[in-house]
C-alpha cells in the first residue's frame, strides 16, 4: 500500500513510521512537509527524502493515502489535497469539530471510512477512552461515565464559564461525536500529569444491566484490548492498557470504578491509524 505521510517529524508520525517498520506488511512510504529542506528519513533499509507538500507533488506521487499528522498547520494543505480526489486522513485535530466530516475511531464507526475521502482521527485521550466506553456499552447499556484523566496539566488560562478547561470539554464533544449515543452522559476532568512512568486514567461508571465481574473483565480485553494484572504475561508492559484496579461502586444498582493506567497513551490512536488503512486496504 502506498502512502504519503505529511509532518513525518511530528512525535506521533514518528512513532506510526517506527511501528509500519516493525510490520511483516508491505509499506511504500513518500514524505511531505511545508518546509524546502530536504532531509531524509529511513524506512526499512531505504532513504526517502521529505519533500515539499506544493505543487504537483502529491499528484505525481499518487498515493493511495495521505495521512496528516501534526507537525505543523496542515489545513489548506488538507483543503488542497481533497481536490485531488485521494483518500485522506487527519490527525492534526483541524477538522473534528466540522460536522461534515466524520470523526472516526474503529471498530465504532468505521464503516463511514469508505464513504468519504476525507476523515479525521479523535485525541490521544479519545481514542484510549471510547473503545472502553463502547466495549461496555455494547453489553451493559452504559447511562453515564465520569473520567479522571492524570496525564496532562489543565489549562488554566481556558476555564470556561462551567469551569470546564477547554481540553475537557474537547474531549467531551469528541466522545459525544464518535459514539453518537443522545441517552449516554459524560463528564471528563483532567488532572495534572505527575512524574510517574505511567499515565493513570480512572472511569466512575454508571450502568442499565446487572453485570458479572468475570464478564465485564472478558469484554474489555476482547474488544477493548484492556488487560487485567492477572493477564500478566500476555500483553506489553511497555505498550499496553492495563487494570490496575476494579472494583463495584456500591452506591450504584450497577456501577464499577475502573483504574486503567499505560506508560504509552498514544498506542490506542497509532492502532486506530493502521486499522483505517486497513479498512481502505480491503475496500
Amino acid at each position: 500500500m502506498k502512502i504519503a505521510i505529511v509532518g513525518p517529524r511530528s512525535p506521533l508520525a514518528e512513532a506510526f513510521i517506527d511501528l509500519l517498520r516493525n510490520s511483516d506488511d508491505h509499506w511504500t512510504l513518500s514524505f511531505y512537509h511545508n518546509s524546502d529542506l530536504s532531509p531524509l528519513i529511513e524506512f526499512k533499509g531505504e532513504e526517502i527524502p521529505v519533500l515539499p507538500i506544493k505543487g504537483d507533488n502529491l499528484k505525481f506521487d499518487a498515493p493511495e493515502v495521505v495521512i496528516f499528522f501534526p507537525q505543523e498547520d496542515y489545513q489548506e494543505a488538507i483543503l488542497a489535497t481533497e481536490l485531488l480526489d485521494l483518500k485522506i486522513i487527519d490527525t492534526t485535530g483541524a477538522f473534528i469539530s466540522d460536522p461534515t466530516i466524520p470523526l472516526i475511531l474503529p471498530p465504532v464507526n468505521d464503516e463511514l471510512v469508505l464513504k468519504h475521502n476525507l476523515v479525521s482521527l479523535p485525541s490521544f485521550d479519545t481514542a484510549l477512552f471510547v473503545p472502553v466506553i463502547h466495549s461496555l456499552d455494547r453489553r451493559f447499556h452504559i447511562k453515564r461515565v465520569s473520567i479522571i484523566s492524570q496525564d496532562k496539566e489543565p489549562n488554566k488560562d481556558f476555564f470556561l464559564q462551567n469551569d470546564y478547561d477547554t481540553s475537557e470539554i474537547n474531549s467531551i464533544n469528541e466522545m459525544s461525536k464518535i459514539l453518537d449515543n443522545d441517552s449516554l452522559r459524560i463528564t471528563v476532568t483532567h488532572k495534572e500529569y505527575n512524574a510517574s512512568p505511567l499515565h493513570n486514567y480512572f472511569f466512575n461508571i454508571t450502568m442499565a444491566r446487572p453485570f458479572n465481574t468475570e464478564e465485564l473483565l472478558t469484554q474489555l480485553r476482547v474488544v477493548a484490548s484492556v488487560y487485567s494484572q492477572k493477564d500478566l504475561g500476555t500483553f506489553d508492559l511497555e505498550k499496553d492498557l492495563v487494570l490496575r484496579r476494579y472494583r463495584r461502586d456500591l452506591s450504584l444498582d450497577s456501577g464499577i470504578h475502573l483504574w486503567i493506567s499505560t506508560k504509552d497513551p498514544q498506542q490506542p490512536l497509532l492502532r486506530a491509524i493502521l486499522s483505517v488503512l486497513e479498512k481502505i486496504k480491503a475496500g
